[in-house]
């Protein structure tokens, strides 16, 4: 009995804790500390959303994108994010009712790359697991040690109890003034080929079934967005590393043909077609463009948004 009474009494403390923690994080106004998810995101109005890795975060000026096609545009890239934090973090926005009328999605190399397989960004959707609709399935997806220690009411919430205590009480004493975040860009020169010596020119070809599953979550994602109205737009943006066209890369060849299949228009914005790209001065490294490069890549990025927008708006 004295075994039964204590198995109870965790259980009811877990559930107590797990309840208590739960009504302070979605009861106050954090802006996610951390970093990973958009701030403010159920606030979020805006007509385009832009998704991606650091690529995506350094290279996309929102503000300067968003005037040039007379929509409010946000950029929410994050660093080191793939494919798969994306499908994560379209579940979320679309369980906070954000839906915007586009969703541009930087296609990111590790994704398709043997070395950089492992999913990275998805801890944090983890206090989402249970409010969101089918993110327990997609974390159990990455982590299957996850299908029994989600049924813990307090689990989701172990790595972030002081974070969740800090903010409920912050917003209970202070009005936030947050905005949907500036642009933020790399001010720096070029200072060499960063990281670049774990890539090789054709990104060493993965299993077959690994680039399958990469391909699959970028179709998971288009399918949900179309399925709530939204149009998906592939991009693909400028670095030094790789010359070659995305239809001349094995790694991108059946990305391309799903995304055609769908109707999913693809813009790729390489040195081929802009010079300009093959200037040192436009990048900090290999893989990233500095301020400069990005405010011209996002010119060359509207301008080209521009007619698919048109486009959508005939229809």
């Amino acid at each position: 009995m004295k075994g039964i009474g204590f198995v109870v009494g965790l259980l009811l403390i877990d559930f107590l804790l797990g309840n208590s923690l739960r009504y302070m994080f979605f009861h106050s106004k954090h802006n996610d500390p951390e970093g990973v998810l958009p701030p403010r995101a159920n606030e979020m109005d805006a007509d385009l959303i832009i998704f991606g890795s650091s690529r995506a975060k350094y290279h996309y000026d929102a503000d300067l994108i968003g005037h040039a096609i007379g929509m409010k545009a946000y950029n929410a890239g994050a660093d080191g994010r793939g494919i798969f934090y994306s499908v994560l973090l379209e579940r979320f926005l679309f369980a906070k009712n954000v839906k915007p009328r586009f969703f541009v999605v930087d296609v990111w190399d590790t994704d398709f790359c043997s070395e950089f397989v492992e999913p990275t960004g998805w801890e944090k959707f983890i206090l989402y697991a249970n409010e969101v609709k089918g993110m327990r399935d997609l974390l159990i997806q990455i982590n299957p040690g996850l299908r029994l220690k989600l049924l813990s009411s307090s689990y989701p919430f172990n790595s972030h109890f002081m974070m969740v205590l800090r903010d409920f009480v912050r917003s209970k004493i202070q009005r936030s003034n947050l905005n949907l975040r500036e642009f933020v860009g790399l001010d720096s020169d070029y200072v060499g080929e960063t990281g670049s010596h774990q890539f090789k020119e054709d990104c060493r070809p993965i299993h077959t079934q690994m680039r399958m599953h990469a391909i699959n979550l970028y179709e998971e994602f288009i399918r949900t967005a179309k399925e709530a109205g939204i149009s998906v737009i592939l991009t693909y943006s400028p670095q030094l590393l790789y010359p070659r066209p995305l239809e001349k890369r094995e790694e991108f060849s059946q990305l391309l043909g799903m995304a055609k299949q769908w109707n999913v228009p693809v813009i790729a914005v390489s040195a081929r077609e802009h010079p300009e790209f093959t200037n040192k001065d436009y990048f900090r490294d290999a893989f990233h463009v500095n301020r400069r490069g990005a405010e011209l890549f996002s010119k060359i990025i509207a301008e080209q948004l521009k007619p698919i927008i048109l486009q959508s708006a005939k229809r």
